[in-house]
């Protein structure tokens, strides 16, 4: 959990750096009590990227790209552009795997398709959320597979659909 919060700490100074770096690449290198933590800002791919001396990072903005270590059996929807992935690995070793995605398609169309999709991938649905209100819809699955598990969240605001697909264990 201190990893989790001292990369949240490091990304808000990380759009700080972003703010003043001005255009093109800027690393820099952030000394903590727990390790050194890699900053490293892209204006002109628009991603901010944050690594940890074990490894574990974190990619924000319009540049990213679904990690090489995404698993084959996680869908991903296709009308969606990547806003965001997190790639930390913790202290017991287990990956910690997300992304975030934005779409101008429906709630019920993402909710179809993930019906779908993840017990056709092997994925059990254990728990599935839903609420609406005269302007915005939220719902979620909790899933697992084998000694994994996972989440895929989804909430439209502004016209737009917001998708989160977490993936976490071996």
């Amino acid at each position: 959990m201190k990893k989790v919060l001292l990369l949240l700490l490091t990304f808000t100074l990380a759009i700080s750096l972003c703010l003043v770096a001005g255009c093109g690449k800027k690393t820099t290198t952030i000394k903590t009590e727990e390790g050194d933590v890699k900053v490293e800002t892209d204006k002109d791919e628009g991603k901010v990227t944050i690594e940890g001396e074990d490894g574990g990072k974190v990619e924000i903005g319009t540049g990213t790209k679904i990690p090489d270590n995404w698993p084959n059996d996680m869908p991903i929807y296709s009308n969606a552009e990547i806003q965001g992935v997190a790639d930390i690995s913790g202290e017991t070793g287990q990956e910690s795997l997300t992304v975030i995605l934005t779409t101008p398609d429906s709630i019920d169309e993402i909710k179809a398709y993930y019906k779908k999709e993840l017990p056709a991938n092997g994925w059990t649905v254990q728990d599935s959320v839903s609420f609406s209100d005269k302007e915005d819809s939220f719902g979620g699955f909790t899933i697992t597979k084998g000694a994994r598990n996972g989440n895929v969240t989804f909430g439209t605001s502004d016209e737009e659909t917001t998708i989160s697909i977490g993936v976490y264990g071996e």
